[in-house]
């Protein structure tokens, strides 16, 4: 299964693109999602996908270190539930062990290990097969935005700002070096064996500032439920109910157009479907009433408005599918 970004780090991105003179429109029709699937962790976004507004994104600003810059800004923010994580931690170590584990939830194009070398504790991104097949600049920015990410949340939790002690790209040296001097402020090997970033190993026992048991249990119980929402369906029934998601216009998309867009046969997609024990049309009454269910619980949109966002042909058909599925009507559904 090619590996996703969540759509709220789209989010972040576009909005800052737009900020610096890009187009959020143009951007946000390349995710192939609707404005309201943006900007959640829920929703993932293939790395192709994402690679192609990244590229866009860098094309209209100007902008090659875009994503590094974002993260320097203060209006990143899909690293939050991650954040919130490592600063309810007790100690340095076992914030960025926590930060390795729950990275997915921001995006799982790279494997995240800790090591330690010549007392430097570090971090090691691997990049996935199919991250690797996109743009060179994208992956070096998204490098880039992970590293900015570790250094200010080193910050956050001992209070202090410590430079890098290592710093390592597997990637060629850019022609905008000097930004990469300027920003992490250390030395920085380019064409390197591994993707590294590393600090001193006497950090690693450091009390955490922030640590809070009580936001520690919240936070985590959070993460780990929306990690198993993310693990719980076999690989082709996430990218179909992913690909029904990105296709909602209201009208769901069809068979057809799925298939094609995950460049299979309609035959070949229900076969494999009917081996993970479902059915397209199963999977797109599954997107209807979980969209439809965040929808009510918002409590900003009318049951007519639901229904159509939800591709519903009119009302009475929305209400019989919702109590036939959740076994009672929407109205006794939606938020107080």
């Amino acid at each position: 299964m090619e590996p996703t970004f969540s759509s709220k780090f789209a989010a972040d991105l576009i909005a800052y693109a737009a900020k610096q003179g890009g187009d959020p429109t143009a951007l946000l029709s390349l995710t192939r999602l609707p404005q309201e699937a943006m900007n959640r962790e829920d929703i993932r976004i293939p790395c192709s996908t994402m690679a192609a507004v990244w590229f866009a994104a860098m094309e209209q600003t100007g902008d090659e270190n875009l994503a590094m810059h974002l993260g320097m800004s203060r209006t990143f923010g899909a690293d939050r539930t991650t954040s919130l994580i490592m600063e309810a931690c007790s100690t340095v170590l076992e914030a960025f062990q926590q930060a390795a584990r729950y990275s997915v939830l921001i995006a799982d194009v790279m494997s995240v290990d800790l090591g330690e070398v010549d007392d430097s504790l570090y971090i090691e991104f691997e990049p996935r097969t199919a991250w690797r097949e996109q743009p060179e600049i994208v992956q070096l920015d998204c490098l880039a935005i992970t590293y900015v990410a570790a250094v200010s949340s080193l910050k956050r939790l001992v209070g202090t700002h410590h430079p890098p002690s290592i710093l390592s790209v597997r990637f060629p040296r850019p022609t905008n070096v000097m930004t990469w001097f300027e920003v992490f402020d250390c030395a920085v090997e380019f064409g390197a064996q591994a993707n590294r970033i590393g600090f001193p190993s006497e950090l690693k026992s450091h009390t955490v500032a922030s640590r809070d048991l009580g936001l520690k249990a919240a936070i985590r119980t959070y993460a780990d439920g929306l990690m198993a929402t993310l693990e719980s369906q076999p690989a082709v029934t996430r990218e179909v109910m992913a690909a029904i998601a990105r296709g909602m216009s209201p009208r769901p998309p069809t068979l057809a157009d799925v298939s094609r867009s995950l460049a299979m046969s309609e035959r070949s997609l229900q076969r494999i479907l009917g081996a993970e024990g479902q059915t397209y049309r199963g999977l797109v009454e599954t997107v209807r009433m979980e969209l439809s269910e965040r929808y009510l619980r918002e409590g900003t949109r009318s049951i007519d408005e639901v229904a159509y966002l939800t591709g519903y042909a009119d009302t009475s058909s929305f209400v019989r599918a919702f109590k036939r599925c959740k076994g009672q009507p929407p109205r006794r559904y939606a938020r107080p």
